[in-house]
């Protein structure tokens, strides 16, 4: 049970840091590709 609970709380914690780290590594790779989007097109 305590297990258990614990388990549910690192997956949440978990699930918020890979979000954050994946919006933060989304934003700069989008950010690059319209650099690039803007180089190759003009």
């Amino acid at each position: 049970m305590f297990l258990k609970k614990n388990k549910n709380l690192f997956k949440k914690n978990n699930f918020r840091k890979n979000f954050k780290f994946c919006s933060k590594y989304i934003n700069i790779s989008y950010k690059i590709n319209l650099k690039y989007y803007l180089l190759i097109f003009y």
